[in-house]
């Protein structure tokens, strides 16, 4: 009973610390730099930074928070919010429909987040809003092209096939590797082995001796990064909210994996007998030969003489 008390504990404080980690809280401090705002099509909106960042005011119609206020943050978990900080005025995927001009996307990209918010609509939104409907939620994945590779016998070791890092450059993939297997990545000549980090590009394979049977399968490797968008508020409900673009962080809760079928050795016994007692003969030696192998073994005093370890390739 104790032991599944713990697991159950471990499983919990786990979730609490992925949880934590995708809505981490802080306190921030916002800079008013413009205090007669930004106009652009007749709509006049704030302009600020909260750490050095450009942020967007949510609530259009409440007062204007000034320099110095304290406010927490929160990250607001939704594809919609994401998307229009992300493509929005100076986020990292940032719309070409601005045109270079700050106004204009300062404005568009505030309005954008009230109308979410609010319902509150600008005709000048609809070119910025089929933008947005034709990307994706910036969410970001790697993964193997193929998952599932197989062996074969290469001299005196194991090759695999081939298999490429694909999707974003934004996360990486690492993992741990079975004791005695080397990956190789073939386009920029490299190998590890133990733990090691492949990116979006790499073309790798494994190796491994021949003594390496079955069939391995990595632990799960963390394969997604996300955008954050930041909500700001302060405890005066009077001022307006504001929104931010946050960094792009690992999502434990997407995971890949990659597993390998090693060439499965055989195994061969001889069993020497006399022909008219039936009886085991001992010291009888034979010379075994196929695709590089030449061996010699000799049976012990049941009779029994035994190799181990042969290759398809030896057949």
């Amino acid at each position: 009973m104790k032991k599944k008390l713990s697991i159950v504990l471990i499983i919990i404080l786990s979730l609490i610390a992925v949880f934590s980690l995708l809505n981490k809280v802080y306190a921030a401090t916002v800079t008013n730099l413009s205090s007669s705002g930004v106009t652009w099509s007749g709509t006049k909106v704030g302009y600020f930074e909260i750490d050095g960042r450009q942020a967007f005011c949510i609530d259009h119609d409440k007062s204007t928070p000034y320099t110095g206020i304290e406010f927490g943050s929160e990250v607001y978990n939704d594809a919609t919010v994401r998307k229009i900080l992300y493509y929005g005025w100076s986020g990292a995927g940032q719309w070409d429909g601005f045109d270079g001009d700050y106004k204009k996307g300062t404005v568009i990209t505030t309005m954008e987040l009230n109308k979410y918010f609010h319902e509150t609509n600008r005709s000048y939104l609809a070119d910025f809003e089929a933008f947005l409907d034709s990307q994706p939620d910036p969410i970001f994945t790697t993964n193997f092209s193929n998952r599932n590779l197989t062996a074969h016998i290469d001299g005196d070791k194991q090759v695999t096939n081939q298999t490429e890092i694909t999707g974003s450059d934004k996360i990486q993939l690492t993992f741990k590797l079975q004791d005695g297997v080397t990956l190789v990545c073939d386009n920029r000549g490299w190998s590890g082995t133990g733990t090691v980090t492949v990116s979006a590009g790499d073309i790798i394979h494994f190796e491994a001796p021949l003594t390496i049977t079955g069939n391995w399968t990595s632990s799960a490797i963390t394969n997604q990064a996300v955008f954050q968008s930041l909500i700001f508020t302060t405890d005066n409900s009077s001022f307006q909210r504001l929104a931010s673009g946050g960094s792009i962080v690992v999502d434990p809760s997407g995971t890949t994996n990659i597993s390998v079928q090693w060439v499965n050795l055989g195994n061969l016994e001889i069993y020497k007998t006399d022909e008219t007692t039936g009886k085991g003969i001992a010291n009888t030696t034979f010379r075994l030969t196929g695709n590089g192998l030449d061996k010699t073994i000799t049976t012990d005093a049941n009779g029994y003489a035994r190799l181990e370890q042969i290759t398809p390739r030896n057949i």
